[in-house]
């Protein structure tokens, strides 16, 4: 996992809910930097594609980008994970 957004994928992991909306902002707390500028202008930068370091920290913990909104700088995450 990239150093840059382990501390994202740790976040998502520990998370209780099957799902988590976060503010671009909450997340550049949550990685201790700014996010790119393309994940700020492009939605397709927050694509579930493991060819891309900083998706692979979410996907390797068992969570998926569900929706982005680009206009209010949010992204909801969904578990790809059974929780009993």
């Amino acid at each position: 996992m990239p150093a840059t957004y382990k501390t994202l994928g740790q976040f998502l992991a520990a998370s209780p809910a099957n799902h988590a909306t976060l503010s671009f902002r909450q997340i550049e707390l949550i990685i201790k930097r700014p996010l790119p500028d393309a994940a700020y202008h492009h939605d397709a930068w927050w694509d579930n594609d493991p060819s891309h370091a900083h998706a692979r920290a979410w996907l390797e913990t068992g969570w998926e980008v569900q929706s982005v909104d680009g206009e209010e700088h949010t992204v909801t995450f969904h578990t790809t994970t059974l929780v009993l």
